[in-house]
């Protein structure tokens, strides 16, 4: 995942977006089509911040979190989005957030554009 600083532009935000997963209190997870990105906002009350990731990052990111063994993707995060780590301390937290990913592997997330 990537904000926009870090080179995923997020062009088209706002334009054609949907959304595929929200929990209160934990965030939401958006495609936005005109730029083939997702977008995974956080609305915690110790971190509101939005996280950005081209299809390509977002089919990683969810085969990570599908694995039976959910600490390997925590050490991925640790890795890789450190910010996001600090954000899902709180054990709590870690299970609301695991649960808004998988509510995304229904198949709803759009195919990467070619």
């Amino acid at each position: 995942m990537k904000s926009e600083r870090n080179g995923v532009p997020n062009s088209g935000i706002g334009r054609k977006s949907a959304l595929l997963a929200h929990k209160a209190g934990i965030g939401g997870i958006f495609s936005h089509e005109d730029s083939s990105n997702y977008e995974l906002r956080l609305e915690m009350k110790q971190c509101k911040d939005s996280y950005f990731m081209t299809a390509k990052e977002w089919e990683e990111f969810i085969q990570f979190s599908g694995q039976d063994e959910r600490k390997e993707f925590f050490i991925l995060l640790e890795q890789n989005y450190p910010k996001l780590f600090n954000c899902l301390k709180d054990d709590s937290m870690r299970m609301g957030f695991l649960n808004l990913i998988e509510a995304t592997y229904d198949g709803s997330q759009p195919s990467e554009k070619e």
